[in-house]
Parts: structure tokens; sequence; C-alpha cells
């Protein structure tokens, strides 16, 4: 777990996960109560911010890295910070469902 090709991996999806909250402050929504999707940037922002705001930030933010850089110690417990990217690659499985492409290219894209 910390060979240098780990934390290379490590990294690159951190900062996919890091593109992915950008891009979620810019991602329209379906409402749950109406079913219509919802276009204006500012209802998208603060649903974004008071929903899954907070689970994507720690799951990205490399905590256990950045103590190391400031101790030169590894804290047991920061790790587990990462277990977060569980919830965000879960969510990645109803997105897919959610695409208007054809089945097979959904089916691919899960297996990937």
């Amino acid at each position: 777990m910390e060979s240098s090709g780990f934390l290379v991996l490590n990294t690159v999806i951190d900062i996919i996960f890091g593109i992915d909250i950008v891009l979620q402050f810019k991602t329209t929504y379906y409402d749950s109560l109406t079913g219509e999707e919802i276009f204006d940037k500012k209802t998208i922002i603060m649903e974004y911010l008071k929903g899954r705001f907070l689970i994507d930030l720690l799951a990205t933010v490399p905590f256990d890295n950045i103590v190391f850089m400031f101790t030169q110690e590894r804290n047991e417990i920061l790790p587990l910070f990462s277990l977060l990217k569980l919830i965000r690659v879960t969510r990645l499985g109803r997105i897919i469902e959610k695409m208007n492409v054809k089945e097979h290219i959904k089916l691919m894209m899960m297996l990937f």
C-alpha cells in the first residue's frame, strides 16, 4: 500500500474525484418531488452543498499524505477517510443507469 505505484494511482483517483466535485456544481439534477430537471445554478449549488458535498470532499482530500508531509509519521486513522471513496463509486452505477446510451455501452461502463 505504500509503494510508489499505489501512491500515483491514489493521486490520480483523487484528482479525478476533485474534477467530479467541480462538475457537480454545474450538473443539473431531477427534483425528487416534482420529477422535473433543475437548471438554476444557485439551486444546484445549494442542493449539492446540503447533500453529498461533505462526503465527496472528505473522500477526495488525501489527509494521510498531507499529515505525513508535515510530520513524517503515518497515522493509522486518517487513511480511513479514503473508504469514503467507496460511497462515491457506488453512486457511479446509478449515474450510468440513467445515461441516455445503448444498453451494451452501459454494461461496458459498469464493468470498467
